[in-house]
């Protein structure tokens, strides 16, 4: 599991409705980059009555003993806006990143390396990070995904 034979994989089914009803506690941080692209939550900054801990355990749940959770953090990308391809090649303890959509829509679509691919809520997924990936929601709501990266 350590490796990579596709640029994404879907990892498994996840309970997110007491996360997702919690979403209204948040307070975000507003990126723009000239204009509103999108908002993250940085680990630290989110409130501690939000449930993260409970999607992470039932994700690492689904990876072989001894996987651990790393970098963390909530990201949202505002209706019409889009996060550009990049890769992320500095990011310390990046061997796999994990996905687990919060809230989306049809018109929410990811791209990695050349696979575009919509993420469904209630299931987590998994990513190459040093691949080139982004997302771009054509949609008429917002996607908010919890992000975390795992490794040995």
């Amino acid at each position: 599991m350590s490796g990579y034979d596709t640029p994404w994989r879907e990892v498994g089914v996840v309970d997110v409705w007491a996360a997702v009803a919690a979403l209204g506690e948040l307070s975000w941080k507003l990126i723009t980059h000239g204009r509103p692209r999108y908002s993250m939550i940085p680990e630290q900054d989110i409130p501690h009555i939000f449930p993260w801990r409970s999607l992470v355990d039932q994700v690492l749940g689904l990876y072989p003993s001894g996987y651990v959770r790393k970098l963390l953090l909530l990201s949202k990308v505002l209706s019409g806006q889009s996060i550009p391809l990049h890769a992320d090649l500095d990011d310390a303890g990046c061997e796999q990143r994990v996905h687990v959509p919060l809230t989306t829509n049809p018109g929410c679509i990811f791209s990695c390396d050349s696979e575009r691919f919509h993420m469904e809520v209630g299931k987590a997924y998994q990513i190459n990070p040093t691949l080139r990936h982004g997302v771009e929601n054509f949609g008429s709501s917002e996607r908010i995904h919890l992000m975390f990266n795992v490794g040995l």
